[in-house]
């Protein structure tokens, strides 16, 4: 059970450094122009 939680914490963390990092990109190429 406790495996199982790890897992999916580790799947939403994922999830979320790729949104944040997409959202830096776009912040960037914003202050550039």
């Amino acid at each position: 059970m406790g495996e199982d939680k790890k897992r999916g914490l580790g799947g939403d963390k994922g999830k979320i450094e790729s949104t944040a990092r997409q959202h830096f990109k776009r912040r960037q190429t914003q202050d550039r122009h």
